[in-house]
């Protein structure tokens, strides 16, 4: 028989680390039914112990203002790229229609 190996400390917290684990404390909303976290506010209705602390219409109204006003820029901003990348590529295509050849460029063709 041989002597068992020592485990040592951070092995031990490791296997512990679950021992205190537990599952969170889940309430319904007293106005809307959702679950929630206790002592915190419902997330679905925006109320906390039967009064009403955040608007969260309002609140997701202003969110998607706000997005929209950022695609409305985003549009705008790829549109004026795509004019700047399609005007210098018509100048490209005009420099290389039209080369402007010299004497002797045109005797080694």
């Amino acid at each position: 028989m041989s002597v068992r190996m020592r485990v040592n400390r951070g092995a031990t917290g490791r296997r512990r680390s679950g021992h205190g684990l537990e599952e969170p404390r889940i309430s319904l909303c007293s106005n809307c039914k959702a679950s929630h976290l206790r002592h915190h506010m419902c997330s679905e209705c925006g109320h906390y112990r039967g009064r009403l602390v955040v608007d969260v219409a309002a609140k997701a109204e202003k969110k998607a203002l706000k997005q929209e006003s950022r695609r409305k820029e985003m549009g705008e901003g790829k549109k004026e790229q795509a004019g700047n990348i399609e005007e210098e590529k018509n100048t490209v295509t005009q420099k290389e229609e039209n080369p402007v050849l010299s004497p002797d460029e045109i005797l080694r063709k």
